[in-house]
């Protein structure tokens, strides 16, 4: 305050200088990038430390120069390949695997796509472009077929995209929970696929595993609390927070919601035994294969990882396919 001239009063006067709009979107930006910062030293420390106590049990080989893992047991006739959903890695196969190769006599081969396990990540691939890739890694590995393909939910996508590029691989299919390219864009909400973009973004800054501490970030509870051992879910536990597997999550629902697939045929399956495993009476792709050679089974269960949580079903499907593959191939070895 100051004495005004010739006046008995006061008056108050601002010393405080009014900051410019310029000024303040620069404050502004120091403490956004101030913040970022930090996160982006966090996440490197916590993927750090992460990496140092977790340790993959299974084999890899490199695409491209990326790292991608995979399993194989068993022995027999057939290799049975499995392929799983968004958000899930070969350790939801694991127990599946190991009783297919041990009942059924056949070889087992399990694989974690980009980002998954311990896959490196990587750009988006259409699932055409990974069932390219699921061929040259099976070619690597010497995973010799001819092939059963088993694919649940994303990996369904997968499945028929190989079935298409390499038809006489594939000796019989297997789909459970399989998404419809017809609709399958429509599963997919925006606010779904933009808050796993987020989520993609936030794994590189701190801030999904923020999310994630808060129960705001997607989870994936019917597949971490099935793993069988107990170092798959310590794995897990550090990886899901981590920018592969969050980019895996957001690419390819992406994919999903763009309808970037293209490879279910009617009929595509005439000559193979087909299973499919659904909430629905009369699953759309039962058209895929023949009237004769295609079986489905409706599932009540709807928490999602149905392979995970109903392996009974699984099992049976796979046996089913089995013998069924079993005896095509007799007959087809008489006529020759």
């Amino acid at each position: 305050m100051k004495l005004l001239p010739e006046s008995n009063s006061f008056h108050k006067v601002n010393m405080r200088e009014k900051l410019s709009k310029l000024v303040l979107l620069k404050y502004i930006a120091i403490i956004l990038l101030a913040v970022f910062g930090v996160g982006f030293l966090l996440q490197m420390a916590y993927n750090f430390v992460g990496n140092e106590k977790i340790g993959s049990r299974i084999n890899y080989t490199r695409l491209d120069g990326k790292r991608i893992e995979y399993k194989q047991g068993g022995a027999g006739d057939f290799t049975v390949i499995f392929d799983g959903s968004i958000g899930g890695g070969s350790s939801g196969w694991t127990e599946i695997a190991e009783k297919t190769s041990k009942e059924l006599g056949v070889k087992t081969f399990v694989y974690d796509r980009r980002g998954y396990g311990f896959s490196d990540g990587g750009d988006a691939l259409t699932p055409e472009a990974q069932a390219t890739q699921l061929k040259d890694i099976l070619r690597k590995a010497a995973a010799q077929g001819p092939y059963i393909l088993v694919g649940e939910e994303y990996g369904s996508l997968v499945m028929t995209n190989f079935a298409k590029k390499y038809p006489d691989l594939v000796k019989g299919v297997v789909l459970v929970d399989p998404l419809d390219e017809k609709t399958m864009s429509d599963d997919i909400k925006f606010f779904d696929s933009f808050y796993k973009k987020v989520q993609s973004f936030g794994s590189n800054i701190f801030l999904t595993w923020t999310l994630d501490k808060l129960g705001l970030a997607t989870k994936f509870n019917n597949y971490e609390d099935k793993l069988k051992y107990d170092y798959e879910k310590y794995n897990y536990s550090w990886q899901k927070n981590q920018s592969a597997y969050r980019q895996a999550i957001s690419n390819e629902t992406s994919m999903i919601k763009s309808g970037k697939s293209n490879s279910q045929t009617d009929g595509m399956f005439k000559d193979v035994p087909l299973y499919i495993i659904s909430g629905d009476d009369n699953n759309p792709l039962a058209k895929l294969g023949s009237s004769d050679l295609t079986n489905q089974y409706k599932t009540s269960y709807s928490g999602g990882f149905t392979s995970m949580n109903n392996e009974e079903s699984i099992l049976k499907a796979l046996s089913r396919v089995v013998d069924s593959a079993r005896r095509i191939e007799r007959k087809n070895n008489g006529n020759n």
